[in-house]
């Protein structure tokens, strides 16, 4: 049986034929024949079958074309024999478990709280932006302690008293936050990159207001003039 669907072959053969061309003359010839053609199976027993052959007479030369279409039908035989069955492989004994090492339990480190890092506030006069010498001793020890903690930036926050218009004191209060920034910059030498600016103007008082001319001064106004300084952790 073949092993694939589409199965050529070739033909060859001898024998002899008895033809009667004009029924007043038998006669006997010896034939021979050579061809090629091709099985095309169905099923397992059934197949479509052609081929092509040259048949020739001998003795006469005489040669004709030859061409067959049909269809086999195979009986008995055996089948093809089916695959052993392949045995399941044996899983292989799991190994026991080995006992786990114990763990030495270590002590919880003590936590330790970090140190608290406080920047003092500085102050300005009345509608400047201007530091003074009081500001400029306060800046002074806080470029100390920035210095002395790389780890953290610093947020500079603006700040001004309740006199005046809200969009002249975000003004004001974005001219004070900066020329802070630009002292711990130039004087301190402390990297631009650790220092933002925020300005709230009057939104934010440490002490509430009445504006009036007269009172521009008085301790808590003066609180409220104020930039104030926001430690940031890296």
């Amino acid at each position: 049986m073949p092993d694939q669907k589409f199965a050529p072959f070739v033909v060859a053969g001898v024998g002899g034929a008895h033809f009667d061309p004009n029924s007043t003359r038998d006669k006997n010839k010896l034939m021979a024949d050579v061809g090629v053609g091709a099985k095309y199976w169905l099923t397992d027993n059934t197949a479509l079958r052609m081929d092509i052959r040259d048949v020739a007479y001998i003795g006469s030369l005489k040669q004709n074309l030859e061409a067959t279409l049909g269809l086999v039908i195979a009986f008995g035989g055996k089948g093809k024999p089916e695959p052993a069955p392949v045995p399941a492989p044996v899983p292989a004994p799991k190994p026991e478990p080995k006992p786990e090492p114990k763990k030495e339990v270590e002590p919880a480190a003590a936590k330790v709280e970090p140190a608290s890092i406080v920047l003092e506030d500085v102050h300005f006069d009345f509608d400047k932006a201007t530091l003074t010498d009081a500001a400029k001793s306060i800046l002074a020890k806080n470029i100390v302690v920035i210095k002395a903690n790389p780890g953290i930036a610093i947020r500079i926050k603006g700040n001004t008293c309740q006199h005046g218009a809200d969009d002249y004191n975000m003004r004001l209060d974005e001219r004070r936050a900066s020329v802070v920034k630009e002292y711990l910059a130039k004087e301190g030498g402390i990297d631009e990159t650790r220092m933002t600016t925020i300005s709230y103007g009057e939104t934010r008082p440490l002490c509430e207001e009445k504006p009036t001319p007269k009172n521009k001064n008085p301790e808590c106004i003066k609180s409220n003039r104020r930039v104030h300084f926001e430690v940031v952790v890296k």
